[in-house]
């Protein structure tokens, strides 16, 4: 497995008000890490353990990235975009 596999769940919380991303990375990866699409500041860090992660985040576009020996490996996760076609009300203020 070279690009990892991503899953995005919507209605996360206990304000239903977060998006849910579950993921599987390749060897090699020892953090994975999400910043804000606007101006890269780092939103969560979390660590992979047995290839797998889980975190919760606030609705807004942002970036997966990979840390470790198979560092630079970026994924676009538009968040925003999905939350607005969400059928669960995802409150953006306070984000």
């Amino acid at each position: 497995m070279r690009r990892g596999i991503s899953f995005v769940s919507l209605c996360a919380g206990d304000s239903h008000d977060r998006a849910r991303i579950i993921g599987i990375v390749p060897n090699g990866v020892t953090w994975v890490r999400l910043q804000l699409t606007a101006d890269d500041s780092a939103l969560r860090e979390v660590s992979v353990v047995s290839n797998a992660f889980t975190m919760t985040a606030p609705p807004v576009d942002a970036i997966l990235s990979w840390v470790g020996a198979r560092s630079g490996t970026t994924i676009p996760l538009p968040l925003a975009h999905l939350a607005s076609k969400s059928e669960c009300s995802i409150r953006l203020e306070g984000a």
